[in-house]
C-alpha cells in the first residue's frame, strides 16, 4: 500500500457490526485456505457491504496485497532451500528494495518511523507540520518573497514562488531556444528515430 500512496482509513473503515458478521459468516476461518482468520479484507474498492469483504489469515492477505502490489504473480521470495548449491551468489538478482521498505514499513514490530507509529503520530503531527510549513517560509523570505503574502498559498505554491524567485534573476543564456529549437533533446530523439 505504501508504493501506491496507501489509503484513508476512513474510507477502508468496516463497522464493528459488518466486521463481526464477516467473522461469524467465515467460521472465524480464512475464506481462502481454511486456517485461522486474521484479517477482514475489501475484495475490490472500498464499500464496506459484507458482499465486498472476505476474512483472511495474514498469509493470503498478503499474498492479496502482493499480487495488486507486484503483479498476478506477487513478490517471489527466493526460499533458502529452494536455492541451487552450485549457482553463485553474484548470479542471482538483487531481491527487491521496494519489497524489503514495505516489509519494514508494514509488518513490524517497533515502527520503524514516528509516522507509522498510530498511537504517537496523532500527538505530534500538527506540530511538525507546522515547524515544516514555518522553515518553508522562512526559505521563501530567504528568496526575497513576502512570507505573509504567500499565507494562503498551498505547499506546492509557495515552493512554485521560491523557486520563479531564485530564477527570475538569471538571464538565459544567449542560445536558449526553450527547449524546442534544433539542438533540443527531442529534435535528437526525432532525428535518431526517423
Amino acid at each position: 500500500m505504501l508504493v501506491m500512496g496507501g489509503y484513508q482509513a476512513e474510507t477502508r473503515r468496516v463497522p464493528p457490526k459488518v466486521r463481526a458478521f464477516v467473522i461469524e459468516r467465515a467460521g472465524g476461518r480464512c475464506e481462502k485456505c481454511s486456517e485461522p482468520g486474521a484479517e477482514v479484507d475489501h475484495i475490490a474498492g472500498h464499500s464496506p457491504d459484507p458482499s465486498n469483504l472476505q476474512y483472511l489469515c495474514k498469509s493470503c492477505h498478503t499474498a492479496k496485497t502482493d499480487a495488486v502490489v507486484f503483479g498476478p504473480g506477487g513478490f517471489q521470495m527466493p526460499q533458502a532451500d529452494a536455492m541451487p548449491t552450485d549457482v553463485d551468489e553474484a548470479e542471482l538478482p538483487p531481491l527487491d528494495p521496494v519489497r524489503e521498505h514495505i516489509l519494514t514499513r508494514v509488518t513490524f514490530e517497533d515502527p520503524a518511523l514516528l509516522c507509522d507509529d498510530e498511537v504517537e503520530w496523532p500527538k505530534v503531527w500538527r506540530t511538525r507540520r507546522a515547524a515544516r510549513k514555518a522553515r518553508l517560509l522562512a526559505r521563501a523570505e530567504e528568496a526575497g518573497l513576502d512570507a505573509t503574502a504567500l499565507r494562503g498559498m498551498t505547499w506546492a505554491q509557495i515552493v512554485d514562488e521560491i523557486a520563479d524567485a531564485l530564477t527570475e534573476d538569471a538571464p538565459a543564456p544567449p542560445d536558449y531556444d526553450g527547449g524546442y529549437g534544433p539542438d533540443s533533446y527531442y529534435a535528437r530523439a526525432m532525428n535518431r528515430d526517423g
